[in-house]
């Protein structure tokens, strides 16, 4: 339940296409931090071409959310989350 928890980022008890980018924005940032806090908190923007990366991630999520998203919401509850999971070590 913690990944869920995790991307659920408003605690609405349901997951977004916006929810899922924002996450991989800050996954983003980490990444290219290195290790030093100050940058991560310094350096907010992104590049085009990682907003272009971001754009593409979040129009494929969209579309797994549709493939899963059982009562036609475009958000995933815990359920339908965790089908996606499940389908992916299947």
């Amino acid at each position: 339940m913690l990944i869920f928890e995790v991307l659920d980022e408003g605690r609405t008890g349901m997951i977004s296409a916006r929810n899922f980018r924002q996450f991989l924005h800050l996954a983003h940032r980490l990444k290219h931090a290195k290790g030093s806090p100050a940058s991560f908190l310094n350096e907010t923007s992104l590049s085009q071409q990682t907003e272009v990366m971001l754009d593409q991630a979040q129009s494929e999520i969209r579309k797994v959310i549709e493939q899963f998203n059982l009562d036609g919401d475009r958000m995933l509850s815990p359920i339908e989350f965790y089908e996606i999971i499940a389908a992916f070590y299947k």
